[in-house]
């Protein structure tokens, strides 16, 4: 298996990972997370996340792969590199964020910068009726080339509240004494300003930092495989 299969199912990953074990062939990142899913398909306790990194060392772009695991509130990962610690990560994480820093700090120990993180959606387990579906690795692609990791970070803690790792934000309103203007307000009494804008829409992304996922289509998938890095298990 050379690289992730943008089209592949969760089934065939599963039968991948099945031929892995049964002809004992050798792998690399890739493979070490389809072996990750399948030993883990059937412990619904554990959330998995599968995460791809986009770096750049001496003009040489890299690809690799980990599987982000969640298992009473705390991150770890699954996953193999020649680097130790690009691979396997305890789970003592509070956050995505916090992970994902970690991996970029270590990329930065071997003098790699990291260009983009792609997070995909969750694994689902066994018993499952989305074994046909088609795995979603990069559903969120974060770039790092012109961002820094403070907006990078904001995203982050965006997409773990989506996936109910993190608590969602909640407003309270504010307390405080009516005015005669207030109460007079509430019963129709004062007309609202005619240039008063109701449910503007604000951009999620002013700096442009979450890209389009580029296999959101059959087409668009084909046409990324001649850019995409290769995955040689940094």
């Amino acid at each position: 298996v050379k690289g992730v299969r943008q089209n592949h199912s969760l089934f065939r990953v599963l039968e991948v990972a099945k031929r892995v074990i049964r002809e004992c062939l050798p792998i690399k990142c890739v493979e070490a997370v389809y072996l990750g899913i399948y030993l883990t398909q059937s412990m619904a306790d554990i959330e998995r996340l599968p995460v791809i990194f986009n770096s750049e060392i001496d003009g040489h772009k890299y690809g690799h792969i980990v599987l982000v695991i969640r298992y009473n509130c705390k991150l770890g990962a699954i996953g193999l590199s020649r680097r130790p610690d690009l691979m396997f990560k305890e789970c003592e994480y509070n956050s995505l964020s916090d992970i994902l820093l970690e991996y970029k700090r270590s990329y930065e120990r071997w003098s790699h910068r990291l260009h983009k993180i792609k997070i995909g959606n969750l694994i689902p387990h066994e018993g499952s009726n989305r074994l046909n579906d088609i795995v979603d690795w990069t559903n969120t692609v974060i770039s790092l080339k012109t961002n820094s990791w403070e907006k990078a970070d904001d995203v982050l803690h965006k997409k773990a509240r989506i996936l109910g790792w993190e608590p969602r934000e909640l407003i309270l309103p504010a307390f405080s004494s009516r005015s005669r203007t207030a109460a007079a307000a509430d019963k129709g009494l004062l007309a609202e300003p005619e240039d008063k804008k109701i449910g503007d829409l604000q951009d999620d992304d002013p700096d442009g930092l979450i890209v389009e996922d580029p296999a959101g289509s059959a087409a668009a998938g084909a046409s990324a495989n001649a850019s995409r890095p290769s995955f040689l298990g940094v």
